[in-house]
């Protein structure tokens, strides 16, 4: 008997590092968030013993050290793989660790909440693997979907209609830069705040509470040229989320015609986002991709983490 399951990926659009709780502790953090269906898969067995397979990039020992921290210490198969690129800022360490999370619930017939299952996987990485960082990938992951999400001494999630997830998708470009981020511990910049990095945040925050409102009227092209004023905040708050290429590209991006854009997750390399109204998103693709931008295609994910037993 095999244990199959997946869980998504996610697009930070506005709030991202307030999730931080060096930072939602004290002011409380605030994400919009959109499960993406840029999956992580896994196929395990107790019993086949045909060894662990991974995905490009991957390292063995988070799996290794995550299904032990769940009390899965003898697991004879693994198959991974994921759909994009390991490192890309897609939150793929937090999906992996979301799944196994929810691998280890079927082999111990445990039951968990959502919540439980991001607050466990959130645990395991960041205060047992020592992997820094907020924890709206895991909940993203686990629950799926388009959500503002609230951190305070707790967490709350808002879910947000569909009709909504799929317009935001409609006004938005997704692209993988070519390389990958080469600083794994980008978010560490962040362990203790100076005041310009907490002047920086509060304004990002503000950004989030701000960009539901134009969600709501549908307001698309305000939400893009906020996010271009988040993007120049977030680089204010954590001066290694952009390089010279980086910023060449999103330059390109935004005499094309958009709105504004950002990269995803922490930066410095991997998946870039962008606006703009959708009769401009083919001279913004042809542009991007004369410099060597490859277009993504992805939709918002509903289901979450997702496992089943196959017999």
């Amino acid at each position: 008997m095999r244990i199959t399951g997946s869980a998504p990926t996610r697009i930070s659009f506005f709030g991202g590092s307030t999730d931080l709780p060096v930072f939602s502790n004290k002011y409380g953090g605030t994400v919009i968030s959109m499960a993406i269906n840029i999956r992580q898969h896994m196929v395990v067995s107790m019993t086949e013993r045909m060894g662990w397979i991974y995905p490009n990039g991957a390292n063995k020992e988070f799996y290794l050290n995550t299904f032990k921290n769940l009390g899965v210490e003898e697991l004879p198969m693994l198959i991974a793989n994921f759909d994009g690129h390991i490192e890309g800022g897609l939150g793929t360490s937090a999906s992996a660790a979301v799944l196994m999370v929810e691998i280890a619930n079927r082999i111990h017939n445990r039951k968990m909440t959502r919540s439980e299952i991001a607050e466990t996987a959130w645990d395991i990485e960041v205060n047992q693997l020592h992997l820094y960082g907020g924890k709206q990938d895991q909940y993203a992951a686990a629950f799926g979907g388009l959500n503002m999400i609230k951190f305070t001494d707790r967490v709350e999630i808002d879910p947000l209609p569909r009709h909504m997830a799929d317009e935001l998708t409609r006004y938005s470009l997704l692209f993988y830069l070519g390389f990958l981020r080469k600083d794994a511990k980008i978010q560490e910049q962040f362990l203790s705040l100076t005041p310009e990095q907490e002047r920086a945040l509060v304004a990002i925050n503000s950004y989030a509470v701000e960009a539901r409102r134009h969600l709501e009227i549908g307001d698309y092209e305000s939400l893009g040229k906020l996010m271009n004023t988040c993007w120049l905040e977030k680089k204010k708050s954590n001066s290694r989320v952009s390089l010279e290429a980086i910023d060449r590209v999103y330059e390109l991006a935004l005499d094309s015609g958009a709105w504004g854009g950002k990269v995803c997750g922490s930066g410095g390399g991997g998946y870039m986002l962008f606006m703009a109204d959708p009769k401009d998103q083919p001279r913004i693709v042809e542009q991007l991709a004369g410099v060597g931008l490859k277009l993504i295609d992805f939709s918002p994910d509903y289901q979450g983490v997702e496992t089943r037993y196959e017999y």
